[in-house]
């Protein structure tokens, strides 16, 4: 019954008569953003296990979403090496030199990999088949679980022109060796090798000024020699204005993470790393670099950068931060418009009176329509509160609560959508439940994702209703919702609290999560019963607590 906008709706779909068709915009464009990718995207763990994956990793491991999620991808590809241990995948002596489980590796141990090549071997319909893939690994930590991004292409046909190219090199190498050995008799041949050399430099020179990448040549010092065209275009600048404007005018000095590249480059000879780079209107944009040092043929000391610009990877992450949220808002907006009318009908009446009657009422019946618009005033600021954004990653600020008025409020808001939806809400709210310490927006937002969640869960299901209590245990306060839906399978509530985990195609599995991290925050807590068939019942745990001495119990 939990899932907000992503685990919970996803279980609830598998184990539901029907599949959700529709989730909010966001999220159908953030997965289609995702899955338009033509590179393979897999989210992985410390043990290579995937938990998601777009449409082209799909396609090319050539298996159902449900078969491929928690398993590794080389027994999914059926690579050689998988059936070489009891373990599977990983466990193979060949596999400590695996460079997609190294690079996931050294992701979780803090660094990075940018396209390093992998060699595979894969068994193909009788014959073994080898496929190279570039490898791109980078960590990404989501509510306090670290995980990594891994990218691969498929750049076998690129290999095997790139190894059918270093023949054709190491051909040509040995026949211009041969000629220069003749040189002095075979004026000939030195004029073919002269003209083979411009030809390869043509190349390189087409290669810098097509690559989808910005490609930089510079001194060690910081002087820019040469810009290709994409690098032009990252910087928003002409190739002029880069080399005058140099390594300090094109990087952001100030972003520490600028001294570690360069130190390390200056260390190693080579570095790789995410670097904020400067346009040329001052807007800073974030950047992978790669860059290594060498020799040209004179000797001189120089250093070529390839970098590319991220800012989309970066928004695409702050989407998915907002995903859960914005799953609920519909809930409070509509509410709002249902309730919001009430007492300020209500404020408004009171007050006439008095502008009407004041002279003449006796000052009692004044200080009591007095009392009536100031409830109205009341109820009108709890409605606006709820309005304000919900921020998962804000300081939590609890308070003790009058739990009985909280829901009556949150009930009259949610009871409009829900008796829309034909299912009819039940609260049994007990006197020795009565205060709660807790920040009401922060409990409000995880009570609107168990509740949507519940009536997604009843999709279908004859006379659903949705029942709330409450109880007092010990120093806790007790808040139980409970549905009459189909429930949960076993291997649905081992899943629960995993992030990414779902079964939905467009789900992102993060809603169990933020209302487990929510009750940790306030010091309580969540906790899910369910029986298949039999419905599911959330009990979500907070600290009782008593009004100050003098403080008016509401």
């Amino acid at each position: 019954m939990l899932g907000g906008a992503g685990s919970y709706f996803e279980l609830k779909a598998a184990c539901g008569p029907k599949m959700i068709q529709h989730l909010f915009d966001n999220s159908e464009f953030l997965q289609s953003v995702f899955d338009a990718v033509p590179s393979f995207l897999f989210i992985v763990d410390s043990d290579v296990r995937i938990h998601h994956l777009n449409a082209a990793a799909l396609s090319l491991l050539g298996a159902e979403r449900g078969r491929v999620l928690f398993r590794r991808g080389g027994e999914l590809l059926y690579c050689i090496h998988a059936s070489e241990a009891p373990g599977g995948c990983g466990h193979a002596p060949a596999c400590r030199d695996c460079v997609i489980r190294n690079s996931v590796m050294k992701v979780f141990g803090g660094g990075r990999v940018h396209r390093e090549t992998a060699r595979m071997k894969l068994a193909s319909v009788g014959r073994i088949e080898e496929k190279f893939f570039s490898v791109t690994a980078a960590p990404f930590r989501y509510l306090g679980e670290l995980f990594a991004l891994l990218v691969l292409e498929d750049v076998t046909a690129e290999k095997e022109l790139e190894e059918a190219l270093e023949r054709r090199v190491a051909e040509r190498t040995a026949q211009l060796a041969a000629a220069n050995e003749e040189l002095e008799a075979e004026i000939a041949e030195r004029k073919k090798a002269e003209e083979a050399l411009k030809e390869s430099e043509e190349q390189y020179r087409s290669f810098f000024n097509h690559s989808l990448d910005g490609i930089l040549l510079s001194s060690p010092e910081g002087r820019i020699l040469a810009a290709n065209p994409e690098a032009c275009s990252i910087l928003g600048r002409t190739e002029e204005e880069i080399l005058e404007a140099g390594r300090s005018g094109i990087l952001d000095m100030a972003d520490p993470k600028v001294k570690l590249y360069l130190e390390e480059r200056a260390r190693s000879g080579k570095a790789r790393g995410e670097v904020t780079c400067l346009r040329k209107n001052g807007e800073k944009i974030p950047c992978e670099h790669s860059a290594a040092v060498f020799r040209d043929k004179s000797g001189n000391t120089r250093v070529s950068v390839i970098f590319r610009d991220i800012s989309e990877k970066k928004r695409l992450e702050s989407i998915a931060e907002a995903l859960n949220m914005m799953d609920n808002i519909g809930y409070v907006f509509s509410g709002i418009r249902h309730e919001l009318g009430n007492p300020l009908n209500t404020t408004k009446f009171n007050l006439d009176i008095l502008k009407r009657q004041y002279r003449t009422l006796p000052g009692e019946k004044i200080g009591d329509y007095i009392d009536r618009a100031l409830e109205g005033v009341a109820r009108i600021e709890f409605l606006l509160k709820s309005l304000k954004s919900f921020n998962l990653f804000e300081e939590v600020k609890s308070d003790c609560v009058s739990l009985r008025a909280f829901l009556d409020n949150f009930l009259a808001m949610a009871k409009a959508d829900f008796l829309a939806k034909g299912i009819k809400i039940k609260s049994c709210l007990s006197p020795s439940a009565e205060r709660a310490h807790m920040d009401e927006r922060a409990f409000n937002h995880a009570l609107l994702n168990v509740f949507s969640n519940a009536a997604d869960a009843l999709e279908g299901v004859p006379e659903p209703v949705i029942t709330v209590k409450t109880s007092g245990l010990e120093d806790m306060i007790l808040v139980t919702v409970e549905d009459n839906g189909p429930g949960m399978t076993g291997e649905q509530m081992r899943n629960l609290f995993k992030p990414f985990h779902t079964t939905k195609p467009k789900g992102t599995g993060l809603g169990l999560v933020i209302v487990k991290k929510m009750m940790s925050k306030m010091k309580g807590g969540i906790e899910v019963t369910c029986e298949s068939g039999k419905g599911t019942v959330v009990s979500l745990f907070l600290p009782a607590c008593t009004p100050p001495n003098g403080q008016r119990a509401l």
